[in-house]
């Protein structure tokens, strides 16, 4: 999977495609966080998490410049712990960097 780097950012720290998950999220979150909190079982809390995912992907839509797939990755490998986080404002790269995961960033990027 191919990620962009940012600026003087390496890519193992941020990558875009992370930052642009974060910036989704961060945006949308609060349309789904209470619902997210009102279901009493996990399979429901991760049917919402599936839901708002799919709809950020959709609304970002598909930018040629960065690559969707991974963005979608990133969206998935964080976005439930970003939602239960005490905090939802990340003040460093390596904070965005750490919320979502990159698991396919590999050493020929």
């Amino acid at each position: 999977m191919k990620y962009h780097k940012i600026k003087n950012i390496p890519l193992t720290v941020c990558t875009a495609e992370q930052k642009i998950a974060y910036n989704l999220a961060c945006s949308n979150y609060k349309n789904y966080i209470d619902t997210y909190n009102k279901m009493p079982m996990q399979f429901q809390k991760d049917a919402i998490i599936h839901r708002a995912i799919n709809d950020m992907i959709k609304l970002y839509g598909n930018n040629n410049k960065y690559n969707i797939d991974a963005i979608a990755s990133c969206l998935r490998a964080g976005f439930e712990n970003y939602i239960n986080s005490k905090y939802h404002i990340l003040s460093s790269y390596e904070d965005i960097g750490r919320m979502f995961p990159a698991h396919y960033l590999n050493a020929n990027n």
